[in-house]
């Protein structure tokens, strides 16, 4: 239907053959069988593994400072935060 609609549309120049993809980048599905890193969950209550030097401040602003590194499966915020 999709290009049945582009056909109807641009008119000349459309396929009507399918097309094969080859996902690398942005579009490769995660390597599950091999990956080392557990979701991150940013959220107020699911955050965890905050790689900060004065660690996470609730309910208050606070200025972060990222590290110069990070270590695997940690995560870190730079700026002022609320």
């Amino acid at each position: 239907m999709i290009q049945h609609l582009l056909r109807e549309g641009a008119g000349e120049g459309i396929d009507n053959e399918l097309v094969s993809v080859a996902p690398d980048g942005f579009e490769a599905q995660a390597d599950w069988t091999n990956l080392r890193s557990p979701e991150t969950y940013l959220g107020y209550a699911q955050g965890h593994n905050l790689d900060s030097p004065d660690g996470v401040a609730y309910d208050e602003p606070r200025s972060y400072v990222a590290p110069e590194s990070l270590q695997l499966n940690t995560w870190a915020l730079a700026g002022t935060g609320r």
